[in-house]
Parts: C-alpha cells; sequence; structure tokens
C-alpha cells in the first residue's frame, strides 16, 4: 500500500494540521510520501513537505494546484 498525506491548509488550522500529520507519519507502518498545502494556498512536495512538517508551518508554496502528482500512484490519498 502507498499513501500520499497532505496536510496544512490555510491560517487558522495550518499548523494543527501540521502537528497532527507529524503524528500521523511517524506511525505510518506503509510507505507515505508527504504533501503539504502552505497558507498562500499553493503546495509544497517531497524534500520542502517534510521540511515544513519538521518547521511546524509554510508561509509560502512552490507549486499552483494541481501540483505534477500522479494521483493513480497512492492507494490511500
Amino acid at each position: 500500500m502507498k499513501v500520499l498525506l497532505v496536510a496544512g491548509g490555510p491560517p487558522g488550522e495550518h499548523e494543527v494540521s501540521l502537528s497532527s500529520a507529524r503524528g500521523v507519519l511517524e506511525a505510518m507502518p506503509y510507505p507515505t510520501e508527504l504533501a503539504v498545502i502552505a497558507k498562500d494556498g499553493r503546495w509544497l512536495l517531497a524534500e520542502q513537505a517534510r521540511q515544513a512538517l519538521a518547521a511546524g508551518v509554510a508561509e509560502h508554496g512552490a507549486h499552483s494546484f494541481p501540483p505534477a502528482i500522479s494521483w493513480e500512484r497512492y492507494d490511500v490519498v
């Protein structure tokens, strides 16, 4: 099973979502990739997403929606 974990979002919910995602990612028994939606609504992927998760905030993203994600690669999003 391959999982894509999407976290972040608009101000007011952003930091709580990243905090929850950290816990989910630590407990996830399946290979999991991460995508973070920055406060500006743009997306961070791969290492940039992990850095934002570690920092607990992402003010600005790098990709507009939809980012170049092959959604069919994942069993759960």
